[in-house]
């Protein structure tokens, strides 16, 4: 099994996912809706990740791509995982747009120093968020990156390497009332 394609797993009731290290490719929207899983373990060999795969999965409180080869999440990917408040990007260098909108479990955004790009809205509405820590490789936000992380209050930036805000238009939209204060260059 190398592929597992659209809708494949749509709307299931299962409770943990446990992907064959084969695995190279989920097509959209293969998991989609699929809210009672509390258990994802990516595999090893993953390549690729498509558009809203694994959108909705209510249920999920911890991600890890630590183990894989994955270096780009496909557009709402995991979007509305309102559980999840552990992510661990791994080699992730590509978070495309509203890839985690509305995790609102989320309490700390790491981008580890992998990370180089991150899309519109992607992590648009995480409420639970309090810290915001960008790696010194990110050199693009897009559009409303982080908008709406009303409890944030401190913005960590590693690099200087920033050099692209899509027009920089509301990155960090209605963010907490002190985050001005808190932003720190480390």
């Amino acid at each position: 099994l190398k592929t597992i394609g659209e809708y494949a797993f749509y709307n299931t009731g299962l409770k943990e996912l446990y992907l064959p290290d084969n695995v190279e490719s989920i097509s959209d929207n293969a998991f989609m809706f699929s809210d009672k899983v509390e258990h994802l373990r990516m595999p090893r060999q993953l390549k690729e990740i498509g558009t809203n795969c694994f959108y909705g999965l209510a249920s999920l409180k911890h991600l890890s791509f630590a183990d894989t080869n994955l270096n780009e999440l496909g557009e709402g990917a995991f979007k509305n995982c309102t559980s999840l408040n552990y992510l661990d990007l791994g080699n992730i260098k590509t978070i495309n747009a509203r890839t985690f909108e509305n995790c609102s479990a989320l309490e700390t955004i790491y981008l580890n120093d992998n990370v180089e790009f991150v899309g519109e809205g992607a992590f648009k509405n995480c409420l639970g968020a309090k810290n915001i820590y960008l790696g010194k490789n990110i050199h693009t936000l897009e559009n409303n990156a982080f908008e709406g992380n009303v409890n944030v209050g401190k913005v960590f930036v590693a690099g200087d390497k920033i050099t692209d805000l899509t027009s920089g238009n509301n990155v960090f939209l209605n963010l907490g009332k002190n985050v001005v204060e808190g932003v720190e260059i480390i």
